[in-house]
């Protein structure tokens, strides 16, 4: 049988400072998504969105982790980069089309201090129609030292 509990030892060094966290969502509205073109084309390549954040500083930026994640249609939290793949209809035909999100962060300028998260929508057949009605909501986590 175990016997009782001995005395209290002295207390130990104090540790490292921890990580801190910050996390909150975004939602990115399909008016809110800036189209970018190739030159001459007449479909963009892709969409984008910038999400300037005071917390994606130049320390959290080279020794944090930044991390994007987009909510699925049934509430999932899905990281990015994401795929989905599915049919759409065309003149009566279904037809295969891919869509992605993607994200990077950086900054503008070597003295800016805060980052920009620029979240990337991309989809085979170059529409926002039907794929982004009421927006998506997304969740951004910023781990620092």
């Amino acid at each position: 049988p175990q016997g009782p509990m001995g005395p209290q030892g002295p207390q130990g060094p104090k540790g490292a400072d921890g990580v801190k966290m910050i996390s909150y969502q975004i939602t990115i509205e399909r008016d809110d998504w800036t189209p970018a073109f190739s030159s001459g084309q007449p479909n963009p390549d892709f969409f984008y969105y910038d999400i300037e954040d005071q917390n994606v500083t130049v320390e959290a930026a080279a020794e944090g982790l930044v991390m994007v994640y987009v909510y699925t249609e049934d509430y999932v939290q899905a990281p990015l980069p994401m795929f989905d793949y599915g049919m759409k209809d065309v003149m009566g035909e279904e037809v295969p089309f891919e869509s992605a999100f993607r994200f990077d962060v950086y900054k503008t300028n070597s003295t800016q201090e805060n980052g920009i998260i620029r979240v990337y929508y991309m989809r085979s057949d170059f529409g926002l129609e039907n794929s982004m009605e009421g927006g998506h909501t997304f969740r951004v986590v910023i781990l620092y030292p």
